[in-house]
């Protein structure tokens, strides 16, 4: 049966992972409703997908019962309480409750995959928050956990994450020059003009904030020193000013058609043929020869 159960919780996360939230909820529901599934890590796995599922959903009937479901697993083993801490953040996602979470997850006793994705969802919540104290400690044990069992996948997420987040895990070297976020010649940080090449194709504060892992207040101060800076008083006049002095071209080159059309080599240009009534093509057609015109001789003779 525990092989029947991972079917099914990977079914549920399969449905989510394809924009089907419904049915991903109804597939975990119905696993954990099963009287076969009376394993705790079966039925707190279950729980969890729906968790998953249920997130961001305004339903007040599905968080109630995944809540209440949960509290009862922990009254019949209150070891499993991390868990159900887990399940509590990812249905109300607060950076409370993801550190919380976090730190209740003990060594040797949670899943190792549970634990790095539990920390890379908190490094993230903290990073939201301005929080980069406890972004950092939480992104440096995600990335710790993640390159020791060899999931490159969450490795990779934890470097994105701290590249956005201008964090430094353990091991990286430190940044410097204008990446660090030292002022570029124009007189922008390199974080400024990530949120100025934002501006410029249209994006609100908030969308700028959740492409950036920063908060929309933080976005809403680097737009303002941009436009002093630029000494515009708009986002329209900032992206004008942005391009007549070829600021973001920088970003927009590399790797453009245009640059493929510079280095890539040209082919060579094949002749056409003249037109059959032309003068070129009468010269070019091969005279009748003696013997073509001594044969049509001889047959009339």
């Amino acid at each position: 049966m525990a092989t029947e159960t991972a079917r099914e919780h990977t079914v549920a996360e399969l449905r989510l992972a394809r924009g089907d939230p419904d049915a991903a909820y109804t597939t975990a529901r119905d696993a954990y409703a099963d009287p076969d599934n009376g394993k705790l890590w079966r039925l707190m796995s279950l729980l969890h997908a729906a968790a998953q599922a249920a997130a961001g959903r305004i339903n007040a009937d599905e968080t109630d019962w995944i809540a209440t479901a949960a509290q009862d697993q922990v009254a019949l083993w209150p070891h499993a309480r991390w868990w159900a801490m887990i399940i509590d953040a990812t249905l109300h996602p607060d950076p409370d409750r993801w550190r919380k979470a976090a730190d209740a997850l003990v060594p040797g006793q949670t899943p190792v995959y549970l634990r790095m994705t539990t920390y890379l969802t908190a490094a993230r919540a903290m990073v939201g928050a301005g929080n980069r104290a406890d972004a950092a400690d939480l992104l440096a044990q995600a990335a710790e956990l993640a390159a020791r069992h060899g999931a490159r996948t969450v490795l990779a997420d934890a470097e994105q994450l701290a590249q956005h987040a201008r964090l430094r895990l353990p091991g990286q070297p430190r940044q410097s020059g204008p990446d660090a976020g030292a002022p570029d010649a124009d007189g922008l940080t390199s974080r400024e003009f990530e949120v100025l090449r934002l501006v410029a194709v249209g994006r609100s504060n908030p969308q700028i904030a959740a492409e950036l892992f920063i908060s929309p207040k933080t976005a809403s101060v680097h737009l303002s020193r941009i436009l002093a800076k630029l000494q515009v008083t708009s986002r329209g006049e900032s992206a004008a000013a942005a391009w007549a002095r070829g600021l973001l071209p920088r970003w927009r080159r590399t790797g453009s058609s245009a640059a493929r059309r510079r280095t890539s080599p040209r082919r060579p240009r094949r002749a056409r043929p003249p037109p059959a009534d032309s003068d070129a093509a009468r010269r070019a057609r091969p005279p009748a020869g003696p013997a073509a015109g001594s044969a049509s001789v001889l047959r009339a003779a």
